[in-house]
């Protein structure tokens, strides 16, 4: 401490440098801003033109600083797995993909996104037993194909040896999973140390001990998964405009949406406390919490 807080935003720009054309004062944007940005909870921030989007006119403030960070991770997640099949994203098409903790912020947005925009065949996900019938209730019908109670079965025992073509692991348990994986599968995990190509876009001035340690951890790990012909990728979120459109579009397709729990004014000092306790605690809420900064009155698109 201190240390800013919060990557998503959802605002009016207030101002533009003298280079800026694609933006103009009082145009609505929304962004998941990289590392060097954050601190998002505050009236006002600096960001990158090149890492805003324009908000649709039909989505909400709350909408728009809940989507970018969740969407935009489950979306690389997908893409950076067909980075080396020939067939691209039709990679996904009839595969079997598992996405462990299904009602997680990410893991939401990838079952939607599975089925919706990448054709899976099969989207299996684990949630806890209270969570079971929430699962089609909040991502509509058809979408999970097969939900695992984690508190009451053991999904590594419980799916079939080789039978998953494509896992995303959001709790940090991938190489549990891995006599899972289909040879030639793909694991993409964004609980587990990020690639040194990844860390060292976000942090320049990585340490040459620092980058030595995370480059041996990330070799070994890869050819541990190797041994089953698996494919490992360690994400770590990278924000442009172009993705971001892309999420606004399949908002507005229908193909995704925001999973809101609560919305929280910043000047409840009490409310916001309570929030970010169970937040931190991984209990109490199923979706994201939305700190409000400003009057949504105050505001216009």
């Amino acid at each position: 401490m201190p240390s800013p807080i919060g990557y998503d935003v959802a605002g009016i720009v207030e101002r533009v440098g003298a280079g800026v054309t694609s933006l103009k004062p009082g145009t609505a944007v929304f962004s998941r801003v990289p590392e060097n940005r954050r601190g998002t909870f505050q009236e006002y921030i600096v960001c990158s033109a090149s890492d805003l989007s324009l908000k649709p006119t039909k989505m909400s403030f709350e909408d728009a600083a809940a989507l970018p960070l969740v969407s935009l991770t489950a979306l690389q997640c997908f893409e950076h797995a067909v980075l080396n099949k020939p067939e691209g994203v039709d990679w996904f098409k009839g595969k079997t993909v598992l996405i462990l903790s299904g009602l997680g912020s990410v893991g939401a947005a990838a079952c939607l996104l599975a089925k919706n925009v990448f054709g899976v065949g099969k989207v299996i996900t684990t949630v806890s037993t209270s969570k079971v019938p929430l699962v089609p209730q909040m991502l509509g019908e058809g979408i999970v194909d097969e939900i695992i109670d984690y508190k009451t079965q053991n999904p590594t025992k419980v799916l079939q040896t080789k039978s998953v073509d494509f896992l995303l692991d959001t709790v940090g348990s991938a190489f549990s999973f891995l006599h899972i994986m289909k040879p030639g599968g793909v694991i993409s995990t964004v609980a587990f140390i990020p690639s040194t190509d990844s860390m060292t876009k976000v942090f320049p001035h990585l340490s040459f001990f620092l980058y030595s340690a995370i480059y041996a951890v990330e070799k070994l790990s890869k050819l541990r998964a190797r041994r089953y012909g698996v494919e490992l990728i360690s994400e770590l979120l990278e924000t442009n405009s172009e993705k971001l459109n892309l999420i606004a579009q399949y908002y507005l397709d229908g193909k995704i949406k925001a999973f809101i729990a609560a919305v929280v004014p910043l000047s409840d000092e009490e409310r916001v406390k309570e929030a970010f306790t169970k937040v931190n605690a991984a209990t109490g809420y199923t979706g994201k919490m939305v700190v409000r900064i400003s009057d949504p009155s105050l505001l216009t698109n």
